[in-house]
């Protein structure tokens, strides 16, 4: 990889983690609308659900690790 793709693929990384989705809009509004104290629920059930995503994704990957290991040896 040359040192521009590089670059360039660490700067759109950099974009893309710093720019907030739609489940934190959605928090920001529900403590605006609900107050601090209201949000601690949704909040938990945030976490729970990305990290139920994060548990897939991963298992997700390591199956197609698994069934195309040759191609990630050669």
């Amino acid at each position: 990889m040359h040192l521009t793709s590089l670059l360039i693929f660490a700067a759109a990384l950099f974009v893309a983690a710093g720019s907030p989705g739609p489940s934190i809009a959605a928090l920001v509004a529900r403590v605006i609308s609900k107050g601090f104290r209201d949000v601690f629920p949704f909040l938990l059930a945030m976490w729970i659900g990305e990290g139920i995503w994060l548990s897939l994704a991963v298992f997700g990957l390591a199956v197609v690790a698994q069934t195309f290991h040759l191609a990630f040896v050669a």
